[in-house]
């Protein structure tokens, strides 16, 4: 489908009934289709407010493959307007309705972009909007556009009653009070204390399942110990907020990354094949895998292991080469994590702090 002819060539009437037959179409490209539309600017002055929300009204319909494909479009939503759109969309479904702009009202919609949500949309919609919260915390252009949502929000507000606004506040704070992205000095400093431990690999597992944000901090879903067929078991299966995977495999800070030689060890090596194996198993069994993990293909890998703070300045620099010539696999030291960990702290506060301000 040419969305970009379309647009050009198609009235708005026509261009409504196009993305309500994709709302209602079984085919699994049309949901492609719809996310196109929220990919490619409209270059009518109206089009470009409305196109956008009839778009997300379309794979609103389309249930939770929906709302993770709304997700998946915001960071290709071109310009303001359309990233808008598409937090708008899911802030008003998880409210249980479509969308109530300004903007729609002049539009006649179609079929079945005007009907009722069924109660699964609305909770995959509020998990969604919940997620862009957290996501808002580390990533500059999702703040952005949830803080243009709210500003356009409370302007179009401007004649509802005093109920409403109140309704409206309450939710928008109890949203962003129960975000998922817990991290604290408190707990940064324990990580680092159990990194100068040399305990059983299973405490250090069992300390990022209960705080996957180190793991993390885009992780909508991290599964601890998961089953790949008879033969494998990953230490974690992470689903992050742009529904790609990673499989990770954790090894002891106290595991050597090199030899005396400055070769990689032995350790490293079993280590690394373990990722390289799950990677190739997904691969290997698509259909079956992604019955179990939905929509997973090709994931990346992710191998924890080891201190950088006893490599040599060589060592360093070749677990860094390592890392830039591999596309699919990513190797991260215990004190890089924890490292990582504090850098994301300071951002969440220093951004929270100069909000405050």
């Amino acid at each position: 489908m040419n969305v970009r002819r379309i647009l050009e060539r198609k009235s708005h009437p026509e261009v409504v009934h196009i993305l309500a037959s994709l709302s209602a179409s079984s085919d699994p490209s049309s949901t492609d289709h719809l996310k196109e539309f929220l990919r490619i600017r409209d270059g009518d002055m109206l089009g470009k407010f409305v196109t956008p929300r009839l778009a997300c009204l379309g794979l609103l319909q389309k249930g939770e493959l929906g709302v993770r494909a709304l997700l998946a479009a915001l960071p290709d939503a071109p310009g303001a307007s359309y990233p808008r759109s598409i937090v708008e969309a899911l802030w008003h479904a998880s409210e249980g309705r479509i969308s109530d702009s300004v903007l729609l009202k002049g539009v006649e919609l179609v079929p079945p972009l005007n009907s009722p949500l069924p109660k699964k949309t609305i909770q995959s919609a509020r998990k969604a909007f919940a997620a862009l919260v957290d996501q808002a915390l580390v990533d500059e252009n999702t703040f952005n556009t949830i803080i243009g949502f709210l500003d356009n929000q409370s302007l179009s507000s401007f004649g509802a009653s005093g109920e409403e606004k109140r309704r409206f506040r309450s939710r928008v704070f109890d949203v962003f009070a129960k975000g998922r992205i817990r991290i604290s000095e408190g707990l940064i400093g324990e990580f680092e204390t159990l990194l100068n431990r040399n305990a059983p690999e299973e405490i250090y597992q069992r300390f990022l399942a209960d705080n996957p944000v180190f793991l993390d901090p885009l992780a909508s879903e991290v599964i601890s110990k998961h089953r790949l067929g008879s033969e494998y078991v990953t230490d974690f299966v992470i689903r992050r907020l742009d529904s790609h995977y990673v499989l990770v495999e954790i090894e002891k800070p106290q595991d050597g990354v090199f030899t005396a030689g400055n070769d990689f060890s032995a350790k490293f090596s079993h280590a690394l094949g373990q990722v390289l194996d799950f990677q190739e198993w997904i691969d290997s069994h698509g259909e079956y895998a992604r019955s179990v993990l939905p929509e997973i293909t090709s994931p990346k890998g992710l191998l924890i292991i080891g201190n950088a703070s006893v490599f040599s300045k060589r060592q360093r620099q070749k677990l860094h080469r390592f890392n830039l010539n591999s596309s699919t696999v990513q190797v991260l030291t215990f004190d890089e994590v924890a490292h990582n960990a504090r850098r994301l702290y300071r951002n969440i506060f220093q951004s929270a702090s100069g909000s405050i301000a």
